[in-house]
């Protein structure tokens, strides 16, 4: 516990595979984390990380401490719980909203965490569209949000910007994921659905058809992301999609991930919070799990595709 701030340290370096991103991103010294990163190495008499040209990489020693690491923080949030407790604090409930895609899937494994390792805390989850996400943080009744093609409202702080690759997702039995088409029209006859008007990338999607000079209307739209992914899954269907609505399925490889043939389409995800009002430790908790969690799908996003970033706000 006393050592949770080097922990922290080597935890982002690990994630981010960069010692300066890291220092970005927890507002310290690069020069602090590399001296102390260093200090480390040589008390353990071995590297922890490999330092490649670009990036660094976990040496095996280094995998197994990151693995120790990411427990004893773990155990170090349980800890803090309890003498919150202890001193009359017992965390409180923080309300998150969300919108859909996000919602069911890169939320579910965080609130499970949060659930598991936070047991001083509650919290409770609305899915809603990015403009009554927008309504429900002006009027106090979300403690904190994280949406996609959020509006700007000046009464809201957004304390972090996320962009994420929209493309296409389809079955690993898929007739494209063994034969990945070279053109955007290949996928038409596939039988193309995304999402309808009302989600905020419906526009920017079918602008991209028609900027390819294709005159073209969706086999099936909707609302619903779980919808149009189960569509995917189950029937044949090729769901044009960020990759952060499908990354848990990624990661299950219950479905591929596709970039667009010559097409760069990024989706912004917002994560948000009041300008001014009360919070509690839960509220705040949730926050920085919010933040890990998108900080995590950024990492994955980098190691498998184009570069991109997220950008943190005061």
């Amino acid at each position: 516990m006393l050592h949770s701030r080097l922990l922290r340290y080597l935890d982002m370096v690990a994630r981010t595979g960069s010692i300066r991103r890291a220092a970005e991103r927890l507002n310290i010294s690069a020069s602090s984390i590399n001296r102390q990163l260093l200090a480390l190495e040589d008390e353990l008499g071995t590297p922890v990380f490999e330092r490649l040209p670009k990036t660094l990489r976990l040496t095996a020693a280094g995998e197994i401490l990151i693995e120790h690491i990411r427990e004893t923080l773990k155990e170090h949030s349980k800890t803090q719980d309890r003498i919150e407790m202890l001193r009359g604090n017992h965390g409180g409930t923080a309300h998150i909203f969300a919108t859909d895609g996000l919602a069911n899937g890169v939320l579910l494994p965080m609130l499970a965490d949060i659930r598991d390792n936070h047991p001083s805390i509650s919290t409770r989850l609305t899915v809603a569209t990015a403009d009554i996400v927008l309504q429900k943080l002006v009027s106090g009744e979300a403690d904190i949000a994280v949406a996609q093609g959020l509006p700007h409202h000046p009464s809201i702080n957004v304390t972090a910007r996320f962009n994420s690759r929209i493309g296409a997702v389809f079955s690993s039995d898929h007739a494209v994921a063994h034969r990945p088409p070279k053109r955007l029209a290949d996928y038409v006859d596939h039988g193309i659905v995304f999402p309808d008007a009302p989600h905020p990338f419906h526009h920017l999607i079918a602008d991209m058809f028609t900027r390819a000079g294709l005159d073209f209307r969706p086999r099936h739209s909707s609302s619903s992301v779980c919808n149009l992914k189960e569509m995917a899954r189950h029937h044949g269907a090729i769901a044009v999609l960020p990759r952060i609505d499908v990354i848990e399925d990624l990661r299950r490889r219950a479905l591929v991930f596709a970039p667009l043939p010559a097409i760069v389409l990024q989706a912004e995800i917002s994560l948000a919070r009041q300008e001014r009002g009360t919070t509690n430790s839960a509220t705040n908790i949730l926050e920085i799990e919010l933040r890990n969690a998108l900080r995590d799908v950024e990492s994955e996003e980098n190691e498998t595709g184009p570069k991109r970033s997220m950008s943190v706000e005061h």
